[in-house]
């Protein structure tokens, strides 16, 4: 079944990953005639914006029908340069519906992205208006418990689990020992060797992960679930509708909105991918790098997975200038905007 989607892959400054995602692009879109558009959101004199964006130019001229854009909302918040490319690149007027994905999700089978969006269509037919469709992702707060039973694993998670545990955006959700929060930044979120642990027996265990999950069926996410949006296929107006109010996360906006609307939201149990890293986890599990670059020149009998452009003591000292040359130029704001206060302050009646 043939649709009118864009792939959206969103960019921003994690040059080692995005590396991998765009090699297992190369192996798993086989469908011809879909537009891939890439959207750099890393700042645009950025360092290591700066280093993806050179691996994305140079990707998009490897191939066909392929697109990197800059918007004008680059570096800030991902939803405003998401919701400007949908409004206003031209390849996009007469584009329908998007699947969006993060720079560090690897699909792992070939036709995945036919499968998720059949998966929209068909739903959309039998319940009408829908948030959106998925895949079985394995870093994800709600993939992660579904994939405990699947793999037959809470007891040693229980094992590994076996104290009281925090969970939510501001560690506010008191979470059992054994059990699992799938909400926003739930428990998979919040602790890296927990992550390391899962990607043991998933990522560095691709054919079992895909033979676990081959015979699997469509699993509807409850509506009440905060949903990771690392793959997501949707109608491009649900982005265009989402209006910031005192928050511009685009998860959490996504979330309100499907629960708003009553939009139910399906995940292809059958389509598993790999998400490297939360940002929570990227330095803590750094180490793990080499085992996914390993693991996926196996699986896709790619040697040249082998060869990713890694972060190097020179790409950590550039960094570390840039975030101090930021804190420099904040100080000197800082001290501009304390040097007007005070000659306020001396037209003031009272003392402050």
């Amino acid at each position: 079944m043939k649709h009118n989607y864009c792939i959206l892959l969103l960019a921003s400054y994690d040059f080692e990953a995005i590396q991998l995602t765009l090699k297992s692009l190369d192996h798993t879109v086989t469908e011809i005639g879909v537009p891939i558009i890439v959207i750099l959101n890393g700042g645009s004199a950025s360092y290591k914006g700066s280093k993806v964006e050179k691996i994305c130019r140079d990707w998009a001229r490897s191939g066909v029908n392929r697109h990197i854009i800059r918007p004008v909302a680059s570096g800030k918040e991902p939803l405003f340069a998401i919701q400007e490319t949908i409004a206003s690149f031209d390849l996009l007027k007469d584009i329908k519906y998007i699947l969006k994905i993060d720079d560090d999700l690897i699909p792992l089978k070939p036709g995945w992205a036919t499968d998720i969006a059949n998966l929209y269509h068909n739903s959309e037919e039998k319940y009408g208006n829908i948030g959106f469709t998925t895949g079985l992702i394995n870093n994800n707060s709600w993939g992660f418990k579904e994939l405990l039973t699947i793999y037959d694993k809470w007891e040693e998670y229980r094992s590994f689990m076996n104290h009281a545990s925090l969970g939510g955006r501001n560690l506010e959700i008191a979470v059992k020992a054994g059990a699992v929060d799938t909400g926003l930044n739930g428990t998979i979120w919040q602790y890296p060797a927990l992550a390391a642990w899962l990607h043991e027996w998933t990522s560095f265990e691709i054919p079992l992960f895909i033979s676990k999950t081959k015979d699997l069926k469509v699993e509807e996410i409850a509506i009440t679930t905060h949903y990771s949006i690392g793959c997501m296929y949707s109608h491009k107006d649900l982005w265009l509708n989402l209006v910031p109010e005192g928050d511009n996360f685009d998860e959490l906006l996504i979330h309100q909105y499907c629960l708003k609307n009553n939009l139910k939201k399906f995940a292809a149990m059958y389509q598993p991918f790999l998400h490297l890293f939360y940002f929570k986890q990227r330095l803590a599990n750094a180490y793990l790098f080499p085992g996914f670059m390993e693991n996926l020149a196996r699986h896709f009998n790619d040697p040249t997975f082998q060869n990713i452009i890694r972060i190097n003591n020179e790409d950590r000292l550039a960094d570390i200038e840039e975030k101090l040359g930021f804190i420099k130029t904040f100080e000197r704001k800082f001290g501009k905007i304390e040097r007007i206060l005070l000659k306020v302050k001396n037209f003031l009646p009272f003392k402050i």
